[in-house]
């Protein structure tokens, strides 16, 4: 009987820890599906996280005076309020909106990057 103790240890071995080539291969092949499985969906949800732009801008009275904590409301549903200064900020998606403020109508239109647009009431 042949004594393997004396005989040097090999990659593959149990006793070393080391893994072989193929089972390295394989834990690679799984590291990178993993990451593939988690990068891709994040790239194609990223259109979907960046859907809005910030306009922002000060709502006056027909007088000067400024619009000061009232509601601003997109298709029936208050969506941002002014300041005590009639400053607001809102995220909407890029495009025109129809806004309500005091009552009235107001068309605002949002760039795709943000934008400042002042509102002067009638």
């Amino acid at each position: 009987m042949r004594d393997l103790s004396s005989r040097p240890a090999r990659p593959g071995d149990a006793c070393t820890g080391q893994k072989s080539a193929p089972q390295e291969i394989r834990r690679s092949v799984q590291i990178i599906r993993r990451l593939l499985l988690t990068a891709i969906p994040a790239v194609l949800l990223m259109p979907c996280l960046a859907w809005a732009a910030e306009v922002r801008g000060k709502v006056t009275l027909a007088d000067g005076r400024p619009a000061a904590n009232e509601p601003i409301a997109l298709a029936g549903r208050e969506i941002g309020r002014t300041d005590v200064t009639g400053v607001y900020t809102l995220n909407l998606p890029p495009g025109t909106h129809r806004l309500v403020v005091k009552g009235q109508e107001v068309s605002v239109w949002v760039s795709p990057h943000g934008n400042r647009q002042d509102i002067q009431l009638r």
